[in-house]
């Protein structure tokens, strides 16, 4: 029961830290993202390029967000799976031992 809990949080905290730092990375990309759409909007010279600039951003950013957080969930599934592996591994055993003189 020790180690498994033990490897429980080991490897929650790993995909903590783990997720926490693509988020980060995300976030930092996103801002640079925006400071650079906001220099390109600043030299704009017609209202047409403005809101081309403008569309064009907006598409990034959300397919940019979108792509993300399918990433991120797709981190966090398999954070919760490997969690819970160790766990599963224990009660397979149990199970096993509790039939194992049924059958025989």
């Amino acid at each position: 029961s020790d180690v498994c809990s033990s490897d429980l949080s080991t490897v929650v905290v790993k995909g903590a830290e783990t997720f926490g730092k693509e988020w980060m990375g995300f976030a930092q990309a996103a801002v640079e993202q925006n400071v650079a759409a906001i220099q390109s909007l600043v030299a704009a010279k017609t209202l047409k390029e403005v809101v081309d600039l403008q569309n064009d951003w907006a598409k990034k950013a959300f397919d940019s967000a979108v792509a993300e957080s399918a990433r991120l969930s797709e981190m966090g599934v398999k954070t919760a799976n490997d969690a819970f592996e160790p766990i599963k591994a224990r009660v397979n055993v149990s199970v096993e031992k509790l039939f194992k003189p049924a059958a025989a």
